[in-house]
């Protein structure tokens, strides 16, 4: 079950929450959904880097996602960061 997730993501494929478009006028952009299998290419990017030298952009190229955005890593990134500082 949690296999065919992983293989969607694992395509470039991010899961976003809500159906909205992201185009057009004043309107918000429909939130990422970290998936499992997202947040693993995350952590290998990042762990290949060093978390010293791990910058979003580079992140995001080494992760390979398309419908990704450099704000959607840096903010993950970040939020990891102060999770290892815990």
């Amino acid at each position: 079950m949690g296999e065919e997730g992983e293989t969607d993501a694992a395509d470039g494929e991010c899961g976003r929450d809500g159906s909205g478009s992201s185009g057009g006028k004043g309107g918000k952009k429909a939130r990422l959904i970290w998936t499992p299998a997202l947040h693993a290419r995350f952590l290998a990017a990042v762990q290949q880097l060093g978390i010293a030298n791990a910058v979003p952009k580079t992140i995001l190229r080494m992760m390979g996602v398309g419908s990704m955005t450099r704000e959607n890593v840096a903010s993950h990134l970040q939020k990891y960061r102060l999770y290892l500082k815990r």
